[in-house]
């Protein structure tokens, strides 16, 4: 079967759509509206998914390949209306398309793990992840001396987690005992 995926947008956006599928012989009974969602529930293997242009997939690069690949994976056919191009697992299209996304997700990796390495470089108190976590029974003898706004300013911890640290410290030292 052949279906047309409608992406939402201005009535006239809407209009010209519908205008496309009517050209290349989709009905209104066989448009898909808004969801991508129902796009993946309602096709079949061997059915054909019609989108006016790539973005109407997505603005984004990795949502298209995401998207389609999920559709290839159902064994579902693409048709890109304007330019004219047909996306199936097997076509050069296709093939292209794929070497494509592999090629921008490699260059998006490249450079964030540079820029990481610069960052860490540059401040070596940079780290990714959850900030490390300090020892509780050193912030909570801190505290003994001190207030909690201070201890949080010393460890660069939040109020909240000089009273957890503390609370924990004096609780497993109840349960030592």
């Amino acid at each position: 079967m052949k279906y047309g995926f409608i992406a939402p947008g201005s009535s006239t956006q809407v209009a010209h759509q519908k205008k496309m599928m009517k050209i290349f012989g989709i009905g209104e009974d066989f448009l898909i509206y808004d969801s991508m969602d129902q796009v993946f529930s309602k096709l079949s293997p061997d059915d054909v998914i019609h989108f006016t242009s790539l973005l109407t997939i997505s603005s984004k690069a990795y949502e298209i390949s995401d998207t389609i690949e999920k559709l290839w994976e159902k064994e579902i056919n693409i048709q890109i209306l304007d330019p004219e191009i047909w996306l199936s697992s097997a076509s050069e299209a296709g093939n292209l398309l794929r070497e494509i996304v592999a090629i921008s997700r490699s260059d998006t990796s490249n450079r964030l793990t540079a820029a990481r390495r610069k960052k860490q470089a540059e401040d070596p108190n940079f780290h990714t992840g959850p900030a490390p976590m300090m020892d509780m029974y050193e912030v909570a003898k801190y505290r003994e001396s001190h207030t909690i706004a201070d201890t949080a300013r010393y460890f660069d911890i939040s109020i909240s987690t000089v009273k957890r640290y503390t609370r924990n410290a004096k609780a497993a030292k109840q349960e030592n005992n």
